[in-house]
């Protein structure tokens, strides 16, 4: 009987250390999950003089207990680090969403050149990870609109370029007609440096037949779908249209005379932006006149200027 009982109570202590065992490894394979950066971010604003970082982690069992941005140098005196935070603060949006982040001010300007910049995110573990970006802080150059196009179109896309510093668009007595318009912007930052191109329109000075009774709208006009698109590029430049997927080709409609189309001035207004400096606005007055009027005729002998063949369907 004493055997009996020696061997149950054996039995329980060693079934006792194996649970005790098997809770010990659970909590073992727990600690040695890893953390991760799934994602890096650096801004730098030249006008305002700060820095932004971003360090998105993806922690499963592990606390996050800091994350530093060390910008690294040749010169050792001129590496910074900066202490990121989850907490809502200092250009953190969301408290422990496990995205850390911070706004920094500058004392001096950053020079124009390519920087390493290293992430570190340390857990309660001691496990640490880092990850490394190359940035490069390039000068900001204000656009500058290098010319402005205007073209007289059909349905077909036919048409001739015309400058309106000197010439009329010539309104057609029965047929309708398209104003096509290209910008052509040089931005020393690229394409992508351009945020947008929109137009204006401002026709207080149009009028119409009087029995279309139409009467011009006041001030400028600015709608949504009043942009241009990027078409081409040259070797500096690049080429922005009006024919968007709002205004497919081959332009504006300009209405005829006898569907109400309007004579008189319309001035358009072209604004630039990029994603730096302020932006800049050129205006340009239009003037439609009736087809035919102000051109000679070419077969006349010895007279100069525009053939009014050109207003013919």
């Amino acid at each position: 009987m004493f055997n009996v009982n020696y061997i149950l109570k054996n039995k329980i202590l060693f079934m006792i250390a194996l649970v005790q065992f098997s809770c010990i490894m659970e909590i073992q394979e727990i600690d040695v999950k890893s953390i991760k950066i799934s994602d890096f971010i650096v801004d730098y604003d030249q006008e305002l003089n700060e820095l932004f970082f971003q360090v998105s982690t993806e922690v499963e069992y592990d606390t996050v207990v800091d994350v530093q941005v060390q910008m690294l140098a040749n010169n050792p005196s001129m590496e910074m680090v900066f202490t990121l935070n989850d907490s809502a603060k200092s250009g953190d949006l969301i408290a422990m969403n496990g995205i850390f982040s911070g706004i920094f001010s500058l004392e001096e300007a950053l020079l124009f050149r390519e920087y390493q910049i290293n992430a570190i995110v340390q857990n309660n573990s001691g496990e640490e990870i880092t990850k490394l970006i190359i940035f490069n802080i390039e000068e900001e150059f204000s656009p500058e609109v290098v010319e402005i196009k205007f073209w007289k179109k059909y349905e077909d896309g036919n048409g001739y370029f015309f400058d309106p510093a000197i010439t009329e668009f010539q309104v057609n007595d029965d047929e309708i007609s398209y104003l096509d318009i290209q910008v052509e912007i040089k931005d020393l930052n690229g394409l992508e440096d351009i945020k947008s191109i929109r137009y204006q329109i401002n026709v207080e000075g149009m009028s119409a037949e009087d029995s279309c009774e139409y009467v011009s709208e006041l001030g400028f006009q600015n709608y949504v779908q009043w942009y241009l698109d990027f078409q081409s590029q040259t070797d500096s430049t690049f080429i922005f249209d009006i024919n968007n997927s709002y205004l497919p080709e081959p332009g504006i409609i300009i209405k005829s005379l006898a569907s109400c189309g309007r004579t008189g001035v319309s001035i358009f207004r072209f604004i630039v932006s990029d994603y730096f400096h302020d932006p800049i606005s050129i205006e340009i007055p239009l003037a439609f006149i009736k087809c035919g009027d102000n051109l000679w005729d070419c077969n006349v002998e010895g007279e100069s200027g525009y053939c009014i063949e050109e207003c013919l369907e």
